[in-house]
């Protein structure tokens, strides 16, 4: 046996079309549904205002139940990350992009969303041109970095040191 074959017997490969766990798949499930939420209420029932603009000045009790009354984004949130759970069982492919557009949009979530108990702080400090970012420049940002996240996800799921494969892979 060379070197070569000696360095490739401490490698393992995972199977990409193996199942993921429950708990795996309703983290990413949970991580997805406050991007499609911001994205939603963002881009299409409220635009362009965060989230709470129109319901009230920070998260109270009724400033939520007012919004969760009021504007659909977050069931079809739900929805889209009850659909994240389906895909994310049949394929880890999958599941791996959903964690990536989860990672990829951190920084529009908290844009959109805002901090929750902090007075607003983005909003107060960031929005409506007081910083030179704009929510424009945060999806643009979650786009592009969106492929090397996932690829990154995918390569570190594939192909792993033998040993640390449990810890690091999955």
């Amino acid at each position: 046996m060379n070197s070569r074959d000696a360095s490739l017997q401490h490698m393992k490969t995972n199977d990409p079309l193996r199942r993921s766990s429950m708990p795996t798949v309703f983290g990413i499930a949970l991580a997805c549904f406050f991007p499609f939420t911001a994205i939603l209420h963002h881009a299409f029932f409220y635009h362009p205002t965060c989230m709470l603009n129109n319901f009230g000045p920070d998260y109270t009790l009724s400033v939520v139940a007012h919004w969760l009354h009021s504007d659909p984004s977050p069931y079809l949130g739900l929805l889209g990350a009850m659909g994240t759970v389906a895909l994310a069982m049949y394929s880890p492919i999958l599941g791996d992009a959903a964690l990536a557009f989860a990672i990829a949009t951190i920084p529009l979530s908290l844009w959109i969303w805002d901090i929750p108990f902090t007075g607003r702080i983005i909003c107060r400090l960031g929005h409506d041109g007081r910083l030179p970012v704009n929510t424009l420049d945060l999806y643009i940002l979650a786009a592009i970095s969106f492929g090397p996240i996932w690829y990154w996800l995918w390569r570190r799921s594939t192909v792993a040191p033998e040993g640390t494969a449990d810890a690091w892979s999955r």
